[in-house]
C-alpha cells in the first residue's frame, strides 16, 4: 500500500481493514468454496489415471497466548483445509479455512462440516476417496470420532467409508526425534532417518520402522534426555500405526 498508493497505516488501522473486508466476504465464502471444490472434483473425475479422485480434509491447531485480565490464556487457533486430489495423486486445489484461537475450536468444527456436508449434498457422480489427514491431536481426532467416522451421506444416508491418515510431516518429526536420540548427530541419523521414510510410504511400512528402532535401541542404554525423546517419540508412532 505504501509502495503502490503512498498510504501509510498503523498497525491499528490495517487491522480495522482486514476485520471490515473479512466481514464483507464471509457472506459469500461459504458458496464460492463449495463451487471451488465441485470445479476440482469434475476436473479430477473426467481426467486419466489408475486411482479414484480423492476428497481430503485436513485440520491442524497451533497453541497462541490470548491476553486476559491478570495473565494470559493459551487457546489453539486452527486451520482447516480441503484438497481435490486427481487420479494420479497430483493435488489440483485446496479451499482453507482459518479461525482465531477457540476453546474447543467450535467454530472451525462447524464450518467444516458444513462445508464437506455441502459438497456430498451437490456432488452427484460417484463419491471420491474420503480421506482425513491430521497430525491425531486432540482435538483433531474428537472431530474425527464424532463427527467424521459417523457422518452419513446427507442424501442418500449411506454411511460414508472413509481413511484417516497421520499427515507424512509430523509422522517424520517422530523419526528425526528418534534418530538423535539413538545415533546423535551426523550422517548415521540421517541415514537412518531416510531409509525410514521411505518405508513410511509402503504398507504396513510402520511396523518395519517401528522395529528397526526398537532394534538399535536394544543394542544401547539411553538414558536422561535421549530416553525420553526416543520413548515420546516411539510412543506416538506406535499409538497411531492403523494410521500410517
Amino acid at each position: 500500500m505504501r509502495d503502490d498508493h503512498g498510504l501509510r497505516w498503523g498497525i491499528k488501522t490495517l487491522r480495522a481493514v482486514v476485520a471490515r473486508v473479512a466481514d464483507g466476504m464471509a457472506a459469500a465464502r461459504h458458496d464460492v468454496q463449495v463451487q471451488n471444490i465441485l470445479r476440482l472434483l469434475e476436473q479430477a473425475w473426467v481426467g486419466t489415471g489408475p486411482h479414484k479422485p480423492v476428497l481430503s480434509v485436513g485440520r491442524a491447531g497451533i497453541s497462541l497466548g490470548v491476553p486476559v485480565r491478570g495473565g494470559t490464556v493459551f487457546e489453539v487457533a486452527t486451520a482447516g483445509t480441503v484438497t481435490v486430489m486427481d487420479r494420479r495423486g497430483r493435488r489440483l486445489g485446496t479451499v482453507y479455512l482459518a479461525h482465531t484461537p477457540e476453546s474447543k475450536q467450535g467454530t472451525m468444527s462447524r464450518n467444516l462440516t458444513r462445508l464437506v456436508t455441502a459438497v456430498l449434498q451437490a456432488w452427484e457422480r460417484p463419491l471420491p476417496r474420503l480421506c482425513y489427514v491430521t497430525d491425531a491431536g486432540d482435538n483433531e481426532a474428537a472431530y474425527y470420532a464424532t463427527v467424521l467416522r459417523p457422518m452419513r451421506h446427507p442424501r442418500t444416508g449411506d454411511r460414508l467409508d472413509g481413511v484417516r491418515v497421520v499427515d507424512y510431516y509430523h509422522a517424520s518429526e517422530r523419526l528425526w526425534a528418534m534418530a538423535r536420540a539413538l545415533f546423535g548427530p551426523g550422517r548415521q541419523a540421517q541415514a537412518w532417518v531416510r531409509r525410514m521414510q521411505t518405508l513410511l510410504k509402503r504398507p504396513n511400512g510402520i511396523r518395519r520402522v517401528l522395529n528397526s528402532a526398537s532394534v538399535h535401541r536394544s543394542r544401547q542404554t539411553l538414558q536422561g534426555k535421549r530416553q525420553v525423546e526416543f520413548d515420546k517419540a516411539y510412543h506416538y508412532l506406535r499409538k497411531r500405526t492403523p494410521f500410517l
